[in-house]
């Protein structure tokens, strides 16, 4: 793990990749990073299924985009587990 600007830690899973979150002071394990990262997913997940009833083309594709980023993002963290 490394720490930047003593607000922003990066750790690196089995492949090399970087895994950057932000941290109050306190160190958070990769499952509790897990584990926020499913809520936050679940939030967006709710975001696009309203996009999609309002019809709003423009927040769908934007909360499509922000899925995989997280997705990406929890599978890189899912390997540190």
């Amino acid at each position: 793990m490394i720490e930047i600007d003593g607000s922003e830690k990066v750790m690196m899973n089995r492949n090399g990749s970087m895994v950057q979150y932000r941290d109050d002071g306190k160190a958070l394990e990769p499952r509790t990073i897990f584990n926020m990262m499913n809520l936050e997913i679940d939030y967006v997940l709710m975001e696009l299924f309203e996009s999609i009833q309002d019809q709003d083309d423009k927040n769908i594709q934007l909360h499509k985009q922000r899925l995989k980023r997280l997705i990406n993002r929890r599978e890189q963290v899912k390997q540190l587990l």
